[in-house]
């Protein structure tokens, strides 16, 4: 197997950790979830029946891969409080040769 580079490496990594988000089904649950409409994580948790807390650690993790986006922002109660939005709407997964290819459609809504 040839030695992968730098920029390789990163690239799999962060294929395989969307991956790993896709495959878990509170992260697909979320993510599916604010494809339409943007949403709180309150709304989120309550919508979908994932603890707060669970909404939180996923957004974050979403956010990082580039799967969510805060669409806007709005004082209530003197919090800043975050609307979030899916930036795909579907997902292929495809395996070739042992390596996943990971095709992303963006969401256009």
């Amino acid at each position: 197997m040839p030695k992968q580079t730098p920029l390789e490496l990163i690239k799999y990594n962060i294929d395989q950790m969307i991956l790993k988000e896709l495959s878990d089904l509170e992260s697909r649950t979320i993510l599916f979830s604010i494809i339409k409409h943007s949403k709180l994580p309150s709304q989120i948790s309550h919508d979908d029946q994932i603890p707060q807390s669970t909404v939180y650690k996923k957004l974050h993790t979403l956010k990082t891969l580039g799967l969510v986006y805060v669409e806007k922002i709005e004082l209530i109660n003197r919090a800043k409080s975050r609307y979030y939005k899916s930036t795909i709407r579907e997902a292929e997964i495809c395996v070739k040769k042992f390596e996943p290819i990971v095709n992303l459609i963006p969401n256009k809504t």
